[in-house]
């Protein structure tokens, strides 16, 4: 699915939209441990995350933003890097999609963001996540701006909508 950015593929699974998670466990699972599915994986990422997003996380985020109200509303993983997924609409003649970032942007259907790392990729301050700070009042999205964020894996940070941000990650260190 194209990405709302730059239309570009997302390579983003959604594991909570509007505040529900993708999929719930509605009490009829078989238990088989011997069996794995896409909902039990998703159920199992949620439940991992869970007691991060919604106690340390929100609870900082509510304290950063001075406001009780704010509540968790999406979470997704999105891959950075080439992924194989053998489909026919695929990027590239390899038969691999591509996606090393996403151009500047405001986060317009949120008051406030959180990223986190999943890796080290961004550890030396060079890739990942970066911010472009408004100079005399207007945005500006000279590359000579940027300004990353030194990320070990588990880090994160957290931005509110009027932060002119975006994503770029080198393809010699794809993931």
């Amino acid at each position: 699915n194209p990405d709302s950015v730059d239309g570009l593929p997302s390579l983003h699974l959604n594991l909570i939209t509007d505040g529900r998670p993708l999929f719930e466990d509605d009490g009829n699972n078989d238990n088989d441990d011997s069996v794995t599915t896409f909902p039990k994986c998703i159920m199992e990422m949620i439940e991992v995350l869970r007691p991060h997003l919604y106690g340390e996380l929100l609870e900082s985020v509510r304290n950063i933003t001075n406001s009780p109200n704010v509540e968790i509303s999406d979470v997704f993983i999105r891959n950075y890097g080439v992924f194989d997924n053998n489909a026919s609409d695929n990027n590239d003649e390899t038969g691999k999609k591509r996606r090393f970032g996403l151009s500047p942007h405001y986060d317009v259907t949120a008051y406030a963001t959180c990223v986190m790392t999943l890796d080290s990729t961004a550890s030396a301050g060079k890739n990942g996540l970066y911010t472009i700070p408004a100079m005399k009042g207007k945005s500006n999205n000279n590359a000579a701006l940027r300004r990353f964020f030194p990320l070990e894996r588990g880090d994160g940070v957290v931005h509110t909508y009027d932060v002119l941000h975006g994503v770029d990650v080198d393809p010699d260190l794809n993931k």
